[in-house]
């Protein structure tokens, strides 16, 4: 991350435009404008398409977990054993390390190597390895 000073801001960013780097912050509070130079000029944050892709899905499991939540509310309310609530709790987390898993997984598969199409042998095997990794410490 490159830090340029007012100065290289009065030409708003063109000449770092004409370099080849795109803007990737301006911070209007203070006179430093900050510049990633990525090999392949992607600008951070990038957007994950896997997320956008399994949104739909993703967003019924959120749901699902804000459900869970409001069900162990609901039970604290309801003055009810303890038993059932950490039952509740439970539940929630054992739903969150799923999306958890699910993500890392998904993230593994999109911006390291997805071992069903990487050519790289190794690699596959490696992204492989990770992902059941993750699978088993979330489970």
């Amino acid at each position: 991350m490159l830090r340029i000073v007012a100065d290289a801001m009065r030409d708003n960013g063109r000449y770092l435009k004409s370099l080849g780097c795109k803007l990737h912050q301006v911070t209007l509070r203070s006179p430093v404008m900050e510049v990633c130079l990525l090999p392949d000029n992607r600008i951070p944050p990038y957007i994950m398409s896997h997320t956008t892709k399994n949104k739909t899905k993703l967003l019924a499991r959120v749901r699902r977990l804000k459900g869970q939540i409001e069900a162990i509310e609901r039970s604290l309310e309801a003055d009810a054993s303890c038993g059932q609530v950490l039952n509740l709790a439970a539940s929630v987390r054992g739903a969150v390390s799923g999306l958890t898993a699910e993500l890392i997984e998904d993230h593994i598969r999109e911006h390291v190597s997805n071992p069903d199409k990487d050519d790289n042998a190794a690699r596959a095997q490696g992204a492989a390895e990770l992902i059941e990794v993750v699978r088993a410490y979330l489970k």
